[in-house]
């Protein structure tokens, strides 16, 4: 009986034992990486991390319109067209040329992005007519520094009635300030896509 009741002491001591062995070892190991100070090339991750993402367009051009009061920034390599003055402009990369006869190669080009001004008035219609065209997307946007709020349309505009069938794929930017009405379109399956909404981020008013 003696010897029945030493052995289950010394269970029991034994399981005691290793409990606070585990205990220690756990609490070791959690010091070693929380209670350490942390290697440099840790740190260097975590500062990787929290810093702020690079503006791949620090570098670009800025294109500033004074007559119709707004700015934009396009990249380095790209050019500035002026299709009807200040009023109507086309950004295009350098060396860029129009690929397809007639005047209808103005709306289907790729690589090309427009941006037009018109007096309210003169756009009213069309604008009320794209909000109720069943074969555009619609919705509201914020675009540019002062988060402006705008409409985008997506979908097959009719971009000469004379010409039936004549329909082109765009993505459509319409933004209403001081009476004006600007409109900033790229053909929808554009490969400049992303170049177009770096820009839109850019965009800003003057006043």
């Amino acid at each position: 009986m003696f010897k029945s009741l030493c052995s289950g002491v010394s269970t029991s001591i034994a399981f005691i034992i290793i409990v606070i062995c585990s205990v220690l070892v756990v609490g070791l190991v959690a010091w070693q990486y929380l209670g350490m100070p942390k290697g440099e090339e840790e740190i260097l991750e975590e500062k990787a991390l929290e810093a702020p993402p690079e503006d791949e367009t620090a570098d670009w051009k800025v294109y500033r319109n004074e007559e119709y009061g707004y700015e934009i920034k396009y990249p380095e390599r790209w050019v500035v067209h002026e299709v009807a003055g200040k009023k109507s402009i086309s950004f295009v990369p350098e060396n860029w040329e129009y690929t397809k006869p007639g005047l209808f190669r103005y709306y289907t080009e790729r690589e090309r992005i427009d941006i037009a001004v018109f007096e309210q008035t003169d756009l009213q219609e069309w604008l009320e007519e794209a909000r109720e065209a069943s074969t555009l997307t619609k919705k509201e946007i914020e675009i540019g520094t002062g988060n402006y709020k705008g409409e985008e349309f997506q979908g097959p505009f009719l971009i000469f009635p004379a010409e039936p069938g004549q329909e082109v794929d765009l993505r459509v930017i319409i933004l209403i300030h001081n009476s004006f009405i600007y409109r900033i379109r790229i053909a929808k399956d554009d490969l400049t896509m992303s170049v177009f909404n770096q820009m839109l981020s850019t965009f800003r008013f003057l006043k």
